[in-house]
């Protein structure tokens, strides 16, 4: 049974908290949420990405990319164009307005970062890392296979049969 002694669990409690002071700091302020955020470091770090890159990148789902993308893109903070080698898709880039906002926030989550690091020594940041990575290379695998996170029977599987069984039913 899962409880508060299981690894997810802690995990997700770890990202909670971690980042639970965006939304008091900033999110309020600049009319931002956490995912808007989220985008825009993967900007930062990626500029002419595209949204679907940005969620294999991230881990995020690709509609609250998308979603996030949009918003950011109708408040000015992300550029949008057409990738000239392949037009159907959409090369994206933080606007100035979005570098700014970015350049604003970035020295307050380097700071939550290195907060955090000052329990680990040297190496158990490194080791951390490593076991981090380790993890999310299985969990990117485990997806890009057609794997599900809740196994065969989970939640994932299970909307998908009901509709088929109704498509079927009803031809």
């Amino acid at each position: 049974m899962l409880d508060d002694r299981a690894l997810i669990y802690r995990l997700l409690r770890l990202v909670n908290l971690l980042s639970r002071p965006f939304q008091e700091r900033f999110g309020t302020r600049y009319d931002l949420s956490l995912t808007e955020w989220r985008v825009m470091m993967a900007l930062a770090a990626r500029p002419g990405t595209t949204a679907t890159e940005i969620s294999d990148w991230s881990g995020l789902h690709v509609m609250n990319v998308s979603r996030s993308v949009a918003r950011l893109v109708r408040q000015g903070r992300v550029l949008r164009a057409v990738d000239p080698a392949d037009r159907r898709r959409s090369l994206l880039r933080l606007s100035r307005r979005g570098q700014a906002l970015f350049a604003l926030i970035a020295p307050s989550a380097q700071a939550r970062e290195d907060m955090v690091r000052t329990v680990l020594s040297d190496s158990e940041a490194a080791a951390l890392r490593t076991m981090i990575d380790r993890l999310i290379a299985h969990l990117r695998d485990e997806t890009t296979e057609g794997g599900s996170a809740f196994g065969a029977s989970g939640p994932a599987t299970k909307p998908r049969r009901k509709a088929a069984r109704g498509a079927r039913e009803s031809s």
